[in-house]
């Protein structure tokens, strides 16, 4: 399955680049990434042309500001795209390695797919939301209420479905965010097959709730996060310590279990001595995250 992967962004700083490591880094390989520049600044585009010198399957799409979250730059992609499946990664978020395998499997046999929505809060806390438009009350409740239960991140389809909707991508309605009323357009379909995967396949670092901070220390956490990541140890960690039900679990209480798989040691065992993806022991101590992501002791 031939995926494309759609960056929307407009200017999140240095983060895009983080969300863009993590989806080169995919074990399913056959995609092209497409990073919709809605109005960005040149030092955004700097960025990507740096990446697409280096890999083929990158392209910067160059737009003035539009409407909304530029959503009908994103119709316009799609509507010339030559993929099997569409998946979305915000600038600021990160890829699990696994997340296009997962989502592949879940697109086999339906048209619209996501897997857990997952999400990193300030302070260091990690909490999912399990609710799914699998489930029909679910997916009643999103066309008839102004909720939703996942964004773009997590979320992908197959290019015939999108392409059979009355609308695509579009500005919505004043007070309905852009990926909602894109699900909406899927959901209000009888014909549309919906599938998910309580898989913890991405991570979303909202900017709302980071919107004090400066470049300097989001650009951090962007990286470490990242790099945390990049260990698949981390990923099994988070699938066994994150509860259901909205329920959160620290960020240094996966760093712990992860130390624990890659010591070889069943959960409980205690940690330390060298981390994922490092050689030096302790670096990835609860400890020591934790001050580098926060600077407090």
């Amino acid at each position: 399955m031939r995926f494309l992967v759609i960056i929307p962004t407009f200017d999140h700083g240095r983060t895009i680049e983080f969300a863009i490591r993590s989806i080169l880094h995919q074990s399913h390989r056959n995609l092209e990434l497409a990073v919709i520049a809605d109005g960005s600044p040149p030092h955004t585009h700097d960025l990507v042309r740096h990446f697409a010198a280096k890999d083929a399957r990158v392209r910067l799409h160059v737009f003035p500001k539009g409407a909304g979250n530029g959503d009908a730059w994103r119709h316009e992609i799609l509507s010339a795209a030559q993929a099997d499946a569409v998946a979305y990664c915000g600038d600021d978020d990160i890829w699990g390695p696994q997340h296009l395998k997962a989502l592949a499997g879940l697109l086999r046999d339906a048209d619209f797919a996501h897997t857990r929505h997952v999400m990193i809060a300030p302070n260091l806390a990690i909490r999912a939301i399990d609710e799914t438009p699998a489930d029909a009350a679910v997916r009643r409740r999103m066309i008839d209420e102004l909720w939703n239960c996942f964004g773009p991140t997590c979320a992908g389809h197959r290019l015939d479905a999108y392409r059979r909707l009355p609308d695509g991508w579009s500005p919505g309605p004043p007070g309905v965010a852009s990926d909602l009323n894109m699900w909406r357009k899927f959901l209000s379909q009888d014909w549309v097959r919906v599938a998910s995967s309580k898989a913890a396949t991405t991570l979303k670092l909202a900017s709302p709730e980071r919107s004090g901070w400066d470049e300097t220390r989001r650009t951090q956490e962007s990286r470490l996060v990242h790099d945390l990541f990049l260990d698949r140890a981390m990923w099994r960690a988070l699938a066994e310590t994150l509860p259901d039900g909205h329920v959160p679990v620290p960020l240094p209480t996966v760093v712990n279990r992860a130390l624990e798989i890659a010591r070889g040691r069943p959960s409980g065992h205690g940690s330390g001595g060298r981390g994922p993806g490092t050689k030096r022991p302790g670096a990835w101590s609860p400890a020591a995250l934790w001050r580098r992501l926060t600077g407090r002791r």
